[in-house]
Order: C-alpha cells, then structure tokens, then sequence
C-alpha cells in the first residue's frame, strides 16, 4: 500500500470522485516513470487525472502560457500581445497589462521540472494536490475545509487552466477554484462540467481529517436538518 493510498481511497469514495486526486512537485530530476515529453500544460494536468505520470520542464512545455504560469520564464511582454491580439481576450494591452497587474504573480520554479502524477503514486509530500469536480463536488469540499475556520474564502481569478490549477494556488498558499477555458479545453481534454480544486497540502490533510465532519460535505440533504426546520417553522 502506498503512503497515499488510504487517503486516495477515502476522498474518492466520499465525494464520488470521477478521476482520483493527482499530486502537483517540482523536482530536480523527471519522474523515473515519465520520460520527458513535449506537452501542451493543461493537457499534461488532464492526462495525470487520467493516470499517466507527467513530467515537464521548460523545454518540453509547448504553450508559452505553461511555460510562465509554472515559473520556467517569464513571458508576461509576450502573453500580453498575444492574449490581446492572438485570442483577442482583452481589447488593449493596457487592459492586458492590467489584468496582469491585478492577478497573484506566478513563484519562479524552485527546480528544473513540474511532475504530475496520480496521487496514489506519489511517494513523497506534494505541493499540490488537484481534484477534478463538479460544482456540487466543490461546494462540499469547501465546506469540509471551512468547519474548523470558518471565514475560507475559494478564489477563481479569470485565467488560463495551467495559470489556475498550479500557479495561484502556490502564489496565494490558499485552495483555489478554475473553470477551465475554452482554449484548454480544446488542447487539454476537459469537459464543460469539469472543475479543478487545488489544494495545498496542509489543506489536502485537512480534507482528509474532516472529511465526514460537516454537514455542508455530506452528498444528500441530512433527515435530521429537514425535521430541525420543521421545528423552526
């Protein structure tokens, strides 16, 4: 049984988990299971919900976007002409620059390569743990890591898939939220439905210690929450 197995296993079978959670490093070395290979970022993270073992640096990421959301390089002069006049997501590059201005910025990559793996088969402590959700699926998990809070706001920044699921939450040191947009969609395999939660780990273990403690966790409305309000009424 591997380090992770247990937890793995509970979470799924709790939240009905469709893919099980994969673990985000960055290492000084590829994963001896996974060969460099030249991939868009957002399909690497989609191949890893899969099961497969990813492994990339800044030669083999091909999407200059990935490349500056993990912390390889940074293209922001770049990504600003493009995201304005390539994808046309903003009118100007002033507003480009602004939305840069305004969003947390991505941690250099404290080591050559990004491994992205099944977190079942991850041996050591991740930086990340993801999970792929519905909207439900993200309701409940944030209510389970807020009980012993109870003031943890998810932020969703307008973004890019890789910029979303790695970047902001390493930046931040906080759980985020990312709906996966139209062009990693198309390049990474996600569906219109599919979220993706991503967690630190102190927060993954937190997850897994509360996992049952909250009512707001639970799939189905609680009996005794529906006869509580008709004594209220």
């Amino acid at each position: 049984m591997s380090r992770w197995e247990g937890a793995v296993k509970e979470v799924s079978d709790y939240l009905g988990l469709r893919y099980p959670p994969v673990a985000a490093s960055y290492c000084a070395e590829p994963d001896p299971a996974a060969p460099v290979s030249k991939r868009f970022g957002c399909n690497a993270i989609f191949q890893a919900f899969k099961g497969r073992v990813m492994s990339l640096n800044r030669e083999s990421t091909t999407c200059p976007g990935a490349v500056h959301w993990f912390g390889f390089d940074d293209y922001r002069p770049g990504l600003v002409l493009f995201l304005t006049h390539g994808e046309k997501l903003f009118a100007s590059e002033e507003l480009a620059e602004k939305w840069f201005d305004s969003i947390p910025k991505p941690r250099p990559a404290p080591r050559d390569y990004l491994v992205l793996k099944p977190l079942e088969k991850e041996v050591d402590e991740p930086e990340l743990v993801l999970l792929l959700i519905n909207a439900h699926q993200a309701h409940r998990i944030h209510s389970i890591i807020n009980f012993r809070e109870g003031n943890l706001m998810i932020p969703h920044f307008y973004s890019a898939i890789c910029q979303g699921a790695i970047a902001n939450p390493i930046s931040l040191d906080k759980p985020t939220v990312t709906y996966p947009e139209t062009v990693g969609k198309e390049f990474g395999g996600f569906g219109d439905d599919d979220i993706i939660f991503s967690l630190p780990l102190s927060y993954f273990l937190r997850l897994v210690e509360d996992l049952r403690a909250s009512d707001g966790g639970k799939d189905k409305f609680a009996h005794e929450i529906k006869d509580l309000i008709t004594m209220i009424r």
